[in-house]
């Protein structure tokens, strides 16, 4: 969930591999955030390459998650966190 989102927008989010320091490829694509709602849900069973995954391997995961600002302007980062193992 992101606060204070624009109505009417649409930011794609993404799990990346690694730190958000690092940097990496993306391993898991999120529903878009809804702009309207702040939220984006999503069922992580799968990473993008359908690779299955489960929860208890998330927690562990070497990752961080980013969200964009749109689809057009996937270098604007609005919301960046590390999770998983990289989490503090």
């Amino acid at each position: 969930m992101l606060n204070n989102t624009p109505a009417g927008a649409s930011h794609p989010a993404h799990i990346h591999a690694n730190t958000a320091t690092e940097g990496g490829g993306i391993l898991f694509t999120f529903n878009a955030v809804d702009g309207d709602s702040g939220m984006s849900m999503s069922n992580i069973s799968d990473l993008d390459e359908t690779t299955p995954i489960a929860y208890e391997e998330l927690l562990d995961i070497d990752a961080y998650v980013n969200v964009y600002l749109s689809a057009n302007e996937l270098s604007t980062i609005v919301a960046q966190g590390d999770i998983g193992s990289n989490a503090m």
